[in-house]
């Protein structure tokens, strides 16, 4: 099954960031021992097995050009490997999600889901006002790898443009940066499947040391051919996303609401923690949700969801 396939795939980059760590220890004792020329060559093997996996622990640098709020917890670099992309929101993967209350349409309550999420600088300082222009991709993908045929089930798909204005422009206390910006949500599907909504968004980043708080609201874009008109009644008017970091370990909350004060008050909580789990750089990843419309396919259904799995970068 591509379930196994995914999970032997996931114990293997276990298993290599292990091996620079058991390299290490061996080099340590030889070094203990006076053994010099064998504590050597190990520290050499060590360190080639750690620089062939990618470290996702640099440490937070300030600079007022940097987009503080799109890296997760607001508390390191982005990654910039290629044609000018930056991570953005968190990617990782969760080879095993189980849900406690499925829908009656065939599905398994164990599957796989995913993230993935860049951005990229397109100009910089158009207005004088020192921001910067950015396009924004993410997508989620819940794959059910427990059937035998493994299909996607659903794949949410979020490009955005959005203007990052440094915090020259407002004296607010703690406030790092503020975005706006418009964004696309929709799974792809036509007919009575297609799920999609246009937003234009405010979002503030705050930080205080080790803690950060990013509210956003939203306005959505109203549609002549609407497939879903009660989606904001489920993903609420706005979301509050909330990160700790602990030493390496990183806590994370985002909630949302649709601000109804009566008995059709619905929304969210999505709960992570992201924690080492070796020498070489490997990150852990436990996500629990609670609430409506965790994908489109679902907004107006409660799911209840834990997962584990890794980070791949950040």
């Amino acid at each position: 099954m591509l379930k196994i396939s995914v999970l032997i795939l996931s114990l293997c980059l276990i298993a290599y960031a292990n091996s620079a760590d058991e390299l290490y220890k061996k080099a340590s004792e030889f070094e203990k021992n006076g053994d010099m020329k064998n504590a050597l060559f190990f520290y050499k093997q060590a360190a080639k097995v750690a620089l062939d996996i990618k470290d996702i622990s640099k440490e937070f640098k300030t600079d007022k050009k940097q987009d503080h709020s799109m890296n997760f917890a607001h508390t390191d670099e982005p990654i910039t490997d290629f044609f000018g992309l930056e991570t953005f929101h968190t990617n990782y993967i969760l080879p095993e999600t189980y849900t406690k209350n499925i829908p009656d349409d065939g599905r398994k309550k164990f599957e796989t889901k995913f993230q993935i999420s860049v951005k990229k600088p397109l100009v910089r300082d158009i207005l004088g006002l020192d921001e910067t222009l950015y396009f924004g991709y993410t997508q989620r993908s819940w794959w059910q790898t427990s059937k035998d045929s493994s299909p996607f089930r659903e794949n949410n798909y979020e490009p955005e443009l959005f203007v990052n204005f440094p915090t020259d422009i407002l004296t607010i206390p703690n406030l790092k940066n503020f975005q706006l910006g418009v964004l696309h949500n929709s799974n792809g599907k036509d007919g009575e499947q297609s799920r999609s909504w246009n937003r234009v968004y405010l979002r503030g980043n705050f930080v205080y040391d080790g803690f950060s708080i990013a509210p956003r609201l939203w306005w959505r874009i109203p549609e002549h051919d609407d497939d879903n008109p009660d989606i904001k009644d489920y993903a609420g008017n706005g979301d509050v996303s909330m990160f700790y970091k602990f030493n390496k370990h990183i806590f994370s909350l985002k909630l949302t609401n649709n601000l109804h004060l009566d008995k059709t008050n619905r929304g969210s909580a999505e709960l992570g923690w992201i924690f080492p789990l070796f020498y070489a750089g490997f990150y852990g990843y436990v996500q629990y949700f609670n609430g409506y419309a965790e994908n489109l396919a679902d907004y107006d259904k409660h799911t209840n969801k834990i997962g584990i799995g890794f980070v791949f970068f950040k």
